[in-house]
């Protein structure tokens, strides 16, 4: 059932992205659209380093967790984790913002500056995904990432059809909408903060065992990959 729901999400997903993309490209024009799918792609591949295999740690540990109550806990530890992870990455995204126009000859630094505190969702994702696959609650995943779309594609259309649409406004909807998103399922994990101090030195040492030697070969895997179709992107654009 839960896979079942997973695969209709994921068609639900890509038709919903693909009106999305529509309605980027007709309104923002090449230049802020790809100021836009830049944004994205920078954020993405940044993103990846901001783990250090804490959530799969985490996601080990729940899935071997047989005790409901230190289920939640768990959870609440993680959503503590991931507040950290996203503080340092919009500390990292603020610093990036005074020299990305001169490392990239583009024009976005100034809305990094402004939108750093919002990229504080953006490792989230990979928090959710951790958290539904170790405790078994697949369906939270497709709710996590269906509701963020639904709500940005919204966003994107009143602006687009009053004519106010821009690249500001679109990288502060994507943002925005992922944090409703987290809102709405927040509720389902039930986190309890309790024995703090207990569950993050589990998943240190889980992580020092086995978390962060996972996290450094899939980031290699994964920042390779991004890199290299970042790199195919650059060499087939226009001069």
């Amino acid at each position: 059932r839960q896979t079942g729901l997973l695969f209709g999400s994921q068609l639900v997903m890509i038709a919903i992205g693909f009106a999305i993309k529509t309605i980027q490209t007709k309104y923002l024009g090449p230049e802020a659209y790809g100021l836009y799918a830049f944004f994205g792609s920078f954020t993405g591949f940044a993103v990846l380093f901001f783990r250090f295999g804490l959530y799969s740690s985490l996601q080990v540990l729940i899935s071997e967790n047989k005790n409901p109550i230190q289920e939640k806990e768990l959870f609440g530890m993680g959503f503590l984790i991931n507040l950290i992870m996203g503080i340092l990455f919009a500390i990292f995204v603020w610093v990036s913002s005074y020299f990305i126009d001169d490392w990239f000859e583009i024009e976005l630094g100034n809305i990094l500056r402004v939108l750093a505190p919002f990229t504080i969702i953006l490792p989230t994702r990979s928090l959710i995904q951790a958290m539904t696959v170790g405790s078994n609650k697949v369906y939270i995943l497709p709710i996590y990432d269906n509701v963020a779309k639904a709500f940005f594609i919204i966003c994107l259309l009143l602006f687009a059809y009053s004519g106010t649409l821009n690249v500001y406004y679109t990288i502060l909807f994507n943002l925005i909408t992922s944090i409703i998103s987290l809102g709405v399922v927040f509720r389902q994990f039930q986190p309890q903060f309790n024995n703090l101090e207990a569950h993050f030195k589990t998943i240190w040492d889980k992580t020092k065992s086995y978390g962060f030697h996972f996290y450094l070969g899939s980031t290699a895997n994964q920042s390779t990959f991004k890199s290299v179709s970042y790199t195919h992107l650059r060499a087939h654009e226009t001069p």
